[in-house]
């Protein structure tokens, strides 16, 4: 209500009070009506006062000025969605075996903490399948056997390890092949899967690498020059995030076995070359491109060795295996650093004709114990044959031949007689040896051929 209603109101009241009181109501005297009067105005008074007054509003909180924009709006950035790799091409299944070999088997001395042989730290071939100071022993880092095939598309490697990782259940580290293109000891790539599972096709998991200066193996390949700091696998060819070709490079587990692994890569992947060495790695110790060759950034102090010896146990260099380089389509002329001599494996050929008759001849031999591991029989190399088995056939070595068991005389001595003259591979088995596995030898007609085995001994 307003001021001026307010007041309309009051003098409404007073008039009809005026009006009331005037008459002579019966039993009130004058004083008495004019103190109610009084009284009625004072009440009267009080309630239009109270009337006017303003009514106050409860007293809000303040309002500040940002409270009083509006609220920002909350958008939602969607979570990048993986790229779909489209593949041309995807490997088949390995076929028809070019060429295989194998390696040393470390679970056979698994129990002493130690390497039976096949470690050669100065040649940067290693048997290390064994974790630092405790030497543990890991089947899944402990290379059996190779294998190389190839078809049109994709040459293929193939790995047997010993078991799986006994923590893991799987196999845990890098598997993949080391390749020398131009034969000179030198590794020109490297491919690799990581944690190989699953028996599909993947390329997710693979990385290759090249060197781009012939820095791998330093100033000698394969030789221990350590320590140097040269980087040598410094180029990343083919992984996830380096595409140039979804299709050029492949890893699983082979559907073969659960500890057999598979690789595949184009010929284009490295350079389109036909022909290479080749070597096959397992590792979960240094796993570094760049530190390849190993031998080269460590000591063999700094390594430590698989072997009972001054340096043992592994300290810096282990829970790695690899082998010697096997040759793949083409026929070395020379010496050449790294490389299984003799070649480990032959593609198989049809068996030689048989020669014309003539008088029989005879092979002989004997294994001995290679004291120092120089692969030949020197001064005190005595007589020693533990498990060694001795077998022949007709045909050079590669060929393929019906294989005969030659016995074993007193003092590790064997022979074999009544043979026709011609060509012969001799070879052993049951033990590491010093000299190579097999020998292709001549029997002369009439006369002998003799082959000597050394074994690998213990420092």
């Amino acid at each position: 209500m307003n001021k001026r209603d307010g007041r309309s109101f009051f003098v409404l009241l007073i008039l009809v009070v005026l009006t009331v009181f005037s008459c002579n109501l019966p039993g009130m005297s004058a004083g008495t009506e004019a103190d109610d009067l009084r009284e009625t105005v004072q009440v009267l008074s009080s309630a239009v006062a109270e009337r006017n007054s303003p009514i106050e509003s409860p007293t809000a909180p303040a309002v500040s000025d940002e409270a009083t924009q509006p609220a920002p709006e909350v958008t939602h950035t969607p979570e990048p969605q993986p790229t779909l790799i489209t593949h041309n091409l995807v490997p088949a299944q390995p076929g028809w075996v070019a060429r295989w070999f194998t390696d040393t088997d470390s679970s056979r001395t698994a129990v002493e903490n130690r390497a039976p042989g096949g470690d050669a730290f100065s040649k940067n071939i290693f048997e290390r399948p064994f974790t630092p100071s405790d030497m543990q022993f890991r089947p899944d880092l402990d290379i059996q056997k190779a294998e190389v095939s190839s078809d049109t598309n994709f040459i293929y490697v193939t790995i047997y390890l010993k078991g799986l990782n006994p923590q893991t259940s799987a196999l845990t580290g890098l598997y993949g092949v080391e390749l020398d293109t131009d034969y000179d000891g030198r590794g020109n790539y490297l491919i690799l899967v990581t944690d190989p599972a699953g028996t599909d096709w993947r390329m997710e998991n693979v990385n290759a690498y090249a060197d781009s200066g012939r820095k791998v193996g330093g100033s000698r390949p394969m030789n221990a020059d350590a320590p140097t700091g040269y980087t040598g696998y410094d180029l990343t060819i083919f992984s996830l995030t380096n595409l140039s070709d979804p299709d050029a490079a492949w890893g699983r587990v082979s559907p073969k076995g659960s500890s057999i692994v598979d690789v595949a890569f184009k010929r284009a992947l490295i350079g389109g070359k036909t022909s290479f060495l080749w070597s096959v790695w397992a590792d979960d110790g240094i796993k570094d491109p760049a530190q390849f060759d190993y031998n080269d950034h460590f000591t063999q102090a700094d390594a430590g060795s698989p072997y009972k010896d001054a340096n043992y146990p592994l300290k810096s260099l282990a829970l790695v295996d690899s082998t010697c380089r096997e040759i793949f389509n083409f026929t070395p002329t020379g010496d050449i650093p790294g490389m299984c001599v003799p070649p480990a494996t032959a593609t198989p050929i049809p068996p030689t004709a048989p020669p014309p008759p003539s008088e029989p001849g005879r092979i002989t031999g004997l294994v001995f114990a290679d004291n120092n591991n120089n692969g030949q029989r020197d001064a005190g190399d005595n007589p020693a044959c533990p498990g060694v088995s001795i077998w022949y056939h007709e045909g050079a070595c590669g060929s393929v031949g019906l294989l005969a068991r030659i016995s074993m005389g007193g003092g590790c001595s064997f022979s074999v007689g009544n043979l026709p003259a011609g060509t012969y591979c001799v070879s052993a088995s049951g033990y590491e040896l010093t000299t190579p596995r097999e020998v292709t030898v001549n029997v002369p007609a009439g006369g002998a051929a003799n082959v000597i085995f050394g074994i690998y001994v213990i420092p």
